[in-house]
C-alpha cells in the first residue's frame, strides 16, 4: 500500500502528465502544426511563367510567319518544391498594350487548353496583317489545378506576308526618261574586248629654267 505522503506528490505528477498530453495533441494543436506545413506549400505549388518567345527570338520586331509559334518556361515559386509540371495553358493577344492589360483581346483568347506543351505552341486567333503590332501574355496551371499568375507582357511585329506589301522605287541619278543609266560604263561593256585603245597624248617633259650668265 502507498502512504498518502507519497501518494500525494504522485497524483500531483500523473495530472500534469496529462496535461501535458492533451495539449501536446489537442486537436486545435494539431490543426495549427497540419497547416504551418500545408500553406507554403499551398503558396508554392503555383508556377511562375517567365522567359516568353516568338519563334524562338524575345520580342521580335519583324516575324514573316502567318501562325507565329510562341513558347515560355514555366518556375517554381518555391525552389524546395520538386516534380511541378504544367497540366494546362492559356494564350491572349491583342492589338495593343492597352487592350492586353484591359483585357480586351481582340486578336486570339484561347481559353484553358489541357497540355503540357510550353514551346513552339502555334498562334490560333485572328488573320494577322503586314506590319501589325501584336501584345501577348500566358499564364499556366500546375498539377495541383492551381493557376499561375499572368506572365510579363511580350511582344512581336508583323513583317510583310506578301509581295504586293513591297511598294518601293529604285533609287537612281536625275535623268530623262529613256535615257542610258551609267553611260560610259555601258559604253565600256559594249565596247569589243580587243577593241585599239585611244591614243595617248605625250606630256612634254618639263623644261628647266636656265642659269643667268
Amino acid at each position: 500500500m502507498f502512504s498518502a505522503r507519497l501518494f500525494v506528490p504522485l497524483s500531483i505528477e500523473i495530472k500534469s502528465l496529462l496535461i501535458m498530453r492533451f495539449t501536446t495533441h489537442s486537436p486545435l494543436r494539431l490543426l495549427c502544426t497540419a497547416l504551418a506545413f500545408i500553406l507554403p506549400l499551398a503558396g508554392a505549388a503555383q508556377m511562375k511563367v517567365t522567359s516568353l518567345t516568338v519563334e524562338h527570338m524575345k520580342n521580335p520586331s519583324t516575324v514573316d510567319e502567318t501562325a507565329p509559334r510562341l513558347s515560355w518556361v514555366n518556375e517554381a515559386r518555391d525552389a524546395k518544391v520538386r516534380g511541378e509540371r504544367q497540366t494546362a495553358y492559356r494564350i491572349v493577344v491583342a492589338s495593343s498594350k492597352e487592350k492586353l492589360l484591359a483585357g480586351d483581346f481582340d486578336l486570339w483568347d484561347s481559353g484553358k487548353v489541357l497540355s503540357e506543351q510550353s514551346t513552339l505552341v502555334p498562334y490560333g486567333g485572328q488573320r494577322l496583317t503586314s506590319g501589325q503590332d501584336c501584345y501577348w501574355k500566358v499564364q499556366t496551371w500546375n498539377a495541383r489545378r492551381k493557376v499561375s499568375p499572368w506572365s510579363e507582357t511580350g511582344y512581336w511585329g508583323m513583317g510583310l506576308l506578301s509581295p504586293s506589301d513591297w511598294k518601293a522605287q529604285w533609287i537612281s541619278a536625275n535623268q530623262e526618261k529613256g535615257a542610258p543609266l551609267y553611260p560610259r560604263t555601258r559604253q565600256r561593256l559594249l565596247q569589243p574586248p580587243h577593241a585599239p585603245r585611244p591614243p595617248q597624248l605625250a606630256c612634254p617633259e618639263p623644261q628647266r629654267p636656265h642659269a643667268p650668265a
